[in-house]
């Protein structure tokens, strides 16, 4: 079986995690998951990952802070990044954008959406 890159989700809620992770797989992409920000970290350190699907509210540190992790990494700052939120407030678009987020979708997403989000966010990393 042929699978896309690999897409790590990073959320607290396992309902979320597995509506992601089920839209994701279904569409042959290999699913790593992550409960908060640590174990987002550890799987970037081991294994390439295509995209990273993050929810905002995560208790310890939230999905701004990894991503502001992540930007202060020259191997990591530039993963395409997508973050998922039940708040898609001007605040949070604004805090996105400052951060280089890719993508700020809102809960629920919905699945073709996501998926032409992915698949772009692939393919724009492959070329450069």
């Amino acid at each position: 079986e042929l699978f896309e890159g690999v897409v790590l989700v990073v959320d607290e809620d396992e309902v979320a995690l597995n509506i992601l992770s089920r839209i994701l797989k279904r569409a042959n992409f290999s699913v790593e998951i992550a409960n908060n920000v640590e174990e987002a970290l550890s799987i970037i350190n081991r294994r390439a990952v295509a995209v990273i699907i993050s929810e905002i509210n995560l208790s310890k540190m939230d999905g701004f802070a990894l991503k502001r992790t992540l930007n202060q990494s020259d191997r990591f700052g530039n993963i395409p990044f997508i973050m998922v939120s039940h708040n898609k407030t001007v605040e949070n678009i604004e805090r996105a954008n400052l951060l280089r987020v890719d993508v700020l979708l809102e809960k629920p997403v919905i699945p073709q959406e996501l998926l032409g989000f992915v698949r772009r966010l692939e393919e724009r990393k492959r070329v450069v």
